[in-house]
């Protein structure tokens, strides 16, 4: 999703959204900062469809007014890096909501950028089988493999740590009526 003057961001957000934004014409393509790429990238393999959380585009002069380059540490030089990416989660812009998390700066390296992803990006939920029979609950990985995590009982609640955006199908454990399968994310 890209932002612009026809297609505003909404503050404030009704969801969550990875926000790349970039300060300037000549920082807008995704390779104006010589990693931000490959981080761009990482953010897309692991929130393949986006039904959980939005990722989008853009230009700091379309910022809605409660976000500034400031808050984003935009430069405004390519050479010192001119984009930033920051998890807003839902309710950014209200009142007592949640602050934006900035990701690491370009020059602190991929390790910096897979420790702020792994841990802004961590949830936690609780999966309820309202069914009166046992289900088996997979994730769906980047690949569309879906990958069995455990069993729910009957009528039961599970835990479940899991990262924002990704995609669960909770199957019948015992085999049979396809048509009662149940797809969750």
């Amino acid at each position: 999703m890209y932002y612009n003057e026809t297609n505003p961001m909404p503050w404030p957000l009704p969801y969550s959204v990875l926000l790349r934004v970039h300060d300037s014409d000549a920082c807008a393509p995704i390779d104006s900062d010589p990693h931000r790429a490959m981080w761009w990238a990482e953010i897309r393999r692991h929130v393949p469809d986006e039904t959980a959380l939005s990722v989008a585009s853009i230009a700091a002069k379309n910022l809605p007014a409660g976000l500034t380059r400031a808050s984003l540490a935009l430069t405004g030089s390519v050479s010192a890096g001119c984009s930033a990416i920051a998890f807003l989660p839902a309710g950014s812009g209200k009142s007592g909501a949640k602050a934006l998390q900035l990701a690491p700066l370009d020059a602190e390296g991929m390790p910096a950028y897979v420790a702020w992803s792994g841990s802004t990006l961590r949830t936690q939920c609780k999966v309820r089988n309202s069914l009166g029979e046992a289900v088996t609950l997979f994730w769906v990985d980047d690949t569309i493999e879906e990958r069995k995590l455990l069993e729910v009982p009957a009528n039961g609640e599970v835990p479940q740590h899991t990262f924002v955006g990704h995609v669960f199908v909770a199957r019948l454990s015992a085999p049979g009526d396809k048509a009662r399968q149940r797809r969750a994310y």
